[in-house]
């Protein structure tokens, strides 16, 4: 910027820098001219108000050699005037334009819209929100929002998987949160309920540890008990007792799995061809029916070999006291023990196939002919190697009974002859 200009910018007009020097030295002709132009050119080029800038323009370019003197005595300042008016109207517009906004954005936007109408806020602030600081505000508030509602799904997905994999407290605490539909109950069984279900849960499990430490103890009992009653017969009923349950349990394994095969063949046979939505529906019922069987069987397969155990605790005390007519009794346990344990491991190796298989949701996920085939293919596998296993476990079921009679005969027999 020239001398000049900085002279006009710090107050003082074209008429108060050249006008006594004109005066008092009349031969410089000229000089006044020469300066109030490039004053007026420096105004055209760098003024601050486009009508300051405009105004010097026209100045310049006109034929009138009284228009620079014009404009720099009466001109600039009202071009100046107009700029300031201009100013005023368009931040009154502005203003208005703002708070039309009021309350209708997030946090930030309606932070920022009160700000700039505030008396501290000025022209520029107004006119800087109106050009870019109303997109900033509305960016950053509608990150804010995404990052909540992203948060709020991890919350979600962890709730989710509490309500699957957790102790049954925990699982019907997560799946109450999650029935309520909203982001308050899931926060609110992450901070506090999820606790709470949790230590309900770890008592529920002492508890059945207790009853199974109880059980325990009264099972020795009774041996201890056994071992010091002199008489067999007693023993000899609890044997055949136990057997008897042992079998009966035995019972439940095999038609648990006969119908879980039953099940299994219609799991395949609903994806085999037609695989609507109706059909997968369907699918994903019968496949429950197996699981649920086998985990059901859980209970007798377990029984199973806890009579098994008993039969072998009361075929040891009768062979211990070395009676003539109870010689058969190790024979009878170590088969029946035998059985259970073929039970146990065809419960839990049904359970895993069963397990190990597709649900709907994930032969849909993969949507490919491929998939379905490999998934008929399991069931397949899983009802050929189950039907086997149901047949063979109630042969060996009708094996253990007639040793079992015949043990018994035999029992009886020299029992006879002993007296």
């Amino acid at each position: 910027m020239s001398a000049v200009l900085a002279m006009t910018a710090l107050g003082a007009t074209a008429t108060e820098a050249v006008a006594a020097p004109a005066r008092s030295a009349p031969h410089r002709i000229g000089a006044p001219r020469d300066f109030d132009r490039q004053l007026v050119e420096d105004l055209a080029e760098f003024g601050d108000e486009e009508e300051v800038r405009l105004a010097a323009k026209a100045a310049l370019e006109s034929e009138d050699p009284n228009a620079i003197r014009e404009f720099l005595d009466h001109g600039m300042a009202e071009a100046r005037k107009r700029a300031q008016d201009k100013k005023k109207d368009t931040d009154a517009e502005n203003r208005k334009k703002i708070e039309a906004m009021r309350g209708t954005g997030g946090p930030h936007f309606n932070a920022e819209v009160e700000r700039v109408l505030g008396p501290k806020a000025t022209a520029n602030d107004r006119a800087s929100f109106l050009s870019y600081g109303a997109d900033l505000a509305r960016e950053q508030d509608a990150k804010e929002e995404k990052d909540a509602k992203d948060h709020a799904a991890t919350l979600r997905k962890r709730v989710e998987m509490l309500a699957t994999v957790g102790g049954p407290e925990v699982k019907k605490a997560a799946r109450a949160a999650l029935d309520a539909g909203n982001d308050a109950a899931i926060t609110e069984f992450l901070d506090k309920g999820y606790l709470v279900a949790a230590r309900k849960d770890a008592d529920n499990q002492a508890a059945r540890e207790k009853e199974l430490k109880e059980e325990q103890e009264k099972l020795d009992k009774e041996l201890e008990l056994a071992r010091k009653t002199a008489a067999a017969a007693p023993v000899r009923t609890k044997l055949l007792d136990a057997h008897a349950d042992a079998l009966k349990a035995l019972t439940y394994v095999t038609d648990d799995l006969a119908v879980s095969v039953h099940d299994a063949r219609e799991a395949g046979r609903l994806i085999g061809n037609n695989r609507s939505e109706e059909r997968l529906y369907a699918y994903d019922q019968a496949r429950a029916d197996v699981i649920r069987r086998m985990e059901g069987s859980a209970f007798f397969a377990r029984a199973t070999r806890i009579h098994a155990t008993q039969v072998k605790i009361h075929a040891d005390f009768l062979t211990e006291n070395g009676l003539p007519q109870d010689t058969r009794w190790a024979e009878v346990a170590d088969g029946l023990a035998a059985v259970a344990d073929a039970a146990v491991k065809a419960y839990e190796t049904a359970r895993s196939a069963a397990n190990a298989t597709a649900d709907a949701a994930s032969l849909k996920a993969k949507n490919t002919p491929k998939a379905y085939e490999q998934q008929v293919a399991q069931w397949r596998a899983y009802v050929d190697r189950y039907t086997e296993a149901a047949a063979a476990l109630t042969a060996a079921a009708q094996k253990q009974a007639k040793v079992l009679a015949d043990a018994s005969a035999g029992a009886q027999a020299k029992a006879g002859q002993g007296s």
